[in-house]
């Protein structure tokens, strides 16, 4: 018996509202605009409808984006991220002007969104609060929620929009960047934090200032016991605490003591935060599937020595790990042979001395230890030799894994060209020469040479050697002979990295080695040509 050949049916054969149920449950944004590139019926039902709205970055007080969601359940169903951007925002997304108007919409409010001068944005606390709480709980589907408190807002009810986060039971990732006013204590930051923490939670992101407005030195319990008991299932974390009116940081010993999260691969614990050696190495033993690791200096601070001391008694950790950032004397202690796949390396210092006082915050649990030792004398404000230099380079040199090496201290050249020696295997080279402007035939020439002691090298920081072009063509054109320069200097050099700008050499393989390049600059997360885009050099 032969079975029937199944007809076959074009998506766009079906019922325009059984589309949108479909494209509701692609939650990319790339994914959609592959199927809006299909044909223009699609394209008409993918991007007003659906790609507008799975991403949107707005500032709260943008009261006429709300009440379009409210207003139907397709597009409040169709937001997977939902990052609320600071009033203020130099930067900020004109989400509200791509969402489609609505009927119900009356033209003048129309015009106000478009110019970006909606009512919410005049008192953006006093109107757009209610609707703002109301348009998330339509979201059933929001997967990440972002928030940036401006420093100059001191508002009530932002616990309703906690509290209906934590009803919606879909988030997963929360991203909070939180400068308030500053009333002496965190109850704000925490206490939002925790209504809105819930054991689906895997990435948590908490920048804030709140612990700087404490009266007595910071402290972080509080945190804590949320992180202990109220996310068990992390797999990211970050936490950046400004505490600049207080000498000592935040302690996190209690935290990597006692926390344990068997799908964490991402640990950021930077500035304000401090440890003990005991709990950072314990913690750093029992999570193995860390991939991302960066860490402040007062981790665990001056005690970076017994730090590496602690480390060399246990098996070797992080097998994993791929990337790290971390000073020098922290890159002295952990970078071990067994890191195979560790290929990034930032924030080291190549300088040969340094001050104490410079590089370290107070350290309580080191003022205590050497209190009492009448043998300890240290002027920790003048420069010293630099104690971790040398056991860095030598941990630098047994990790030929490492592909990408970015420097943020040094004084000379020469202090940098002992790396052609340790990792000659670098493909990247990311210096931070701290608003240098080199425009001297011979300092170009210099850098040229250094540069060339690398010879797999790709892609290099090159801000202090090539000018941005603010004023159009031409400026940019003046870039053509330092470029050319390092063109010839590295064969193999594909990239020149400009802040938030990115210059792409294009060789011709059929041209012989050393001969000129042409190039095209674009922003640094652009992947694809954009049309009217300049080759240079071009015709003066």
């Amino acid at each position: 018996m032969n079975c029937p050949t199944p007809s076959k049916h074009h998506l766009l054969d079906l019922p325009p509202e059984t589309v949108d149920e479909i494209l509701a449950h692609i939650s990319s944004p790339t994914s959609l605009l592959a199927v809006a590139r299909t044909c223009k019926a699609l394209a008409s039902l993918v991007i007003p409808n659906h790609l507008h709205f799975r991403i949107i970055r707005a500032p709260m007080g943008r009261t006429e984006l709300w009440k379009s969601i409210l207003r139907d359940d397709l597009h409040a169903a169709s937001v997977r991220s939902l990052i609320i951007q600071d009033e203020q925002a130099w930067d900020a997304d004109e989400t509200s002007s791509k969402i489609p108007p609505f009927a119900g919409l009356a033209p003048e409010s129309r015009k106000e969104r478009a110019l970006g001068n909606g009512p919410g944005q005049l008192d953006p606390y006093g109107e757009a609060l209610p609707i703002f709480v109301s348009a998330i709980r339509r979201m059933f589907k929001l997967n990440e929620f972002a928030w940036n408190r401006a420093a100059s807002t001191n508002f009530k009810g932002m616990d309703d929009v906690w509290t209906a986060l934590q009803e919606l039971g879909t988030v997963t990732t929360l991203d909070i960047s939180d400068h308030p006013d500053g009333d002496g204590t965190i109850e704000g930051t925490i206490g939002d934090l925790r209504e809105a923490s819930t054991p689906r939670l895997t990435t948590l992101k908490v920048h804030t200032s709140a612990f700087d407005h404490q009266a007595d030195e910071p402290d972080a319990t509080p945190l804590i016991d949320m992180l202990l008991h109220r996310c068990p299932n992390l797999e990211v974390l970050e936490l950046t605490l400004v505490v600049h009116r207080h000498l000592s940081s935040a302690s996190m010993s209690s935290l990597l003591s006692n926390a344990t999260w068997p799908n964490l691969h991402t640990l950021h614990l930077t500035e304000g935060v401090g440890c003990s050696v005991d709990s950072l190495v314990r913690f750093l033993e029992t999570h193995p599937g860390i991939e991302d690791l960066s860490l402040g200096r007062m981790m665990p601070g001056r005690s970076w020595e017994q730090f590496a001391q602690a480390l060399d008694t246990i098996a070797p950790i992080l097998p994993r790990l791929k990337t790290l950032e971390c000073s020098s004397a922290q890159a002295a202690a952990l970078l071990k042979p067994s890191m195979v796949t560790l290929t990034s390396l930032s924030g080291v210092d190549m300088r040969d001395e340094i001050v104490v006082d410079d590089y370290f915050g107070w350290d309580d649990e080191w003022e205590l230890e050497h209190a009492e030792d009448e043998n300890y004398e240290e002027d920790t404000t003048v420069p010293i030799p630099s104690p971790w230099k040398t056991p860095f380079l030598q941990r630098l040199a047994a990790c030929p894994s490492i592909r990408y090496l970015g420097v943020i201290h040094y004084e000379n050249l020469a202090q940098l060209e002992v790396l052609a020696t340790i990792a000659p295997q670098l493909t990247w080279l990311d210096i931070d020469t701290c608003g240098l402007l080199v425009d001297s035939v011979e300092q170009i020439a210099q850098w040229c040479a250094f540069y060339s002691l690398f010879p797999s090298l790709k892609a290099i920081r090159a801000e202090h050697l090539v000018y941005r072009g603010q004023h159009g063509e031409y400026s940019m054109n003046e870039n053509d002979d330092c470029i050319q320069a390092l063109a010839r200097a590295c064969p193999q050099l594909e990239v020149l990295i400009l802040w938030k700008r990115k210059i792409i050499l294009i060789r011709d393989k059929a041209e012989q080695v050393g001969a000129p390049v042409r190039w095209i600059s674009r922003m640094l997360d652009a992947s694809e040509e954009v049309d009217g885009e300049v080759v240079y050099p071009t015709e003066q």
